[in-house]
């Protein structure tokens, strides 16, 4: 498919600029940078409208080999800890896809 678009003078010459500095044309990034934007939404949009996931006490418990004694607010607890103990970049790598 063939799509003509009218780019503001300052998104051409991020364009033509990027495209030099990798060796390819600027079609061929432009493509690139598309097809990126609408995996990326997407990637969201299966996100939002996902099905939701309940709670299953037992099934964090195997899978992260906890003890069956502990409650769900002591593993949250721990939890918790967990996180304070982590590194600014760890943090924000867990960060990036929602797992705190």
């Amino acid at each position: 498919m063939t799509i003509t678009l009218d780019l503001p003078p300052d998104v051409e010459a991020e364009l033509h600029a990027d495209a030099q500095a990798q060796g390819r044309d600027a079609a061929s990034v432009a493509v690139e940078r598309l097809a990126e934007r609408y995996a990326g939404i997407a990637e969201g949009r299966a996100l939002l409208t996902g099905p939701a996931h309940r709670f299953d006490l037992e099934a964090m418990r195997a899978r992260y080999n906890l003890p069956a004694g502990r409650t769900q607010e002591e593993i949250a607890v721990a939890a918790e800890e967990a996180v304070a103990e982590l590194t600014p970049e760890q943090r924000a790598e867990a960060e990036r896809p929602g797992l705190i």
